[in-house]
């Protein structure tokens, strides 16, 4: 297995990425996975994703050998070493590597993201911790021209980035300290829909 060199650059291979990301089960895991910055086991990702650890062992196994994830240590469970994973950079494509890939294959990734996300607050609407102070519930659509796209999709960069500097400060705030950690999701969606019937 890979073991994780902090110190080096990862070069992102778009063909492992697209892979990961449109395929059903190891799209789950790897998303599932970047959400634990710290990392997770199998037996961790195997609960969460609702696969059995042979297949979370086997996704994760692919994940580390596209270079998309590494072993970052282990821990000691009943007289086992159980490795943890961690992801070397999230799911996540760039304008200019979305104009790289198929048509096809973002249709792929597309509904794997919706999908995860749907079970996700599924889940949490059905356990009852969907809303919490300060939740909102927005959805906005409308018709816009060119400009107004660009001016949506910058809106939902710029919060994207403001949503990353959040982690990192949580992140940096919780490292020492034993308060309650609540797990959090939150989907910026920005798509065109089919437009009204004449």
């Amino acid at each position: 297995m890979q073991e994780l060199d902090l110190t080096r650059s990862v070069e992102r291979n778009l063909d492992s990425l697209v892979r990961a990301m449109g395929d059903p089960i190891r799209s789950k895991v790897f998303f599932a996975l970047a959400d634990r910055p710290d990392g997770a086991t199998v037996r961790q990702l195997s609960e969460k994703v609702g696969e059995t650890r042979r297949r979370v062992r086997y996704q994760l196994d692919v994940l580390v050998d596209d270079g998309l994830a590494v072993v970052t240590g282990g821990i000691r469970r009943r007289g086992a070493v159980e490795r943890i994973f961690r992801t070397v950079y999230p799911p996540l494509l760039t304008d200019e590597e979305i104009g790289a890939v198929g048509e096809e294959d973002l249709r792929k990734i597309t509904l794997q993201y919706f999908r995860f996300a749907i079970v996700e607050a599924t889940s949490a609407a059905a356990a009852g911790s969907f809303w919490r102070p300060g939740y909102m519930l927005a959805r906005a659509g409308a018709e816009v021209d060119l400009e107004g796209w660009r001016e949506l999709a910058a809106i939902q960069r710029r919060g994207l980035e403001e949503i990353d500097a959040a982690l990192e400060r949580n992140r940096k705030r919780t490292e020492s300290s034993d308060g309650v950690l609540i797990t959090a999701a939150l989907a910026l969606w920005l798509f065109e829909m089919p437009g009204w019937p004449d």
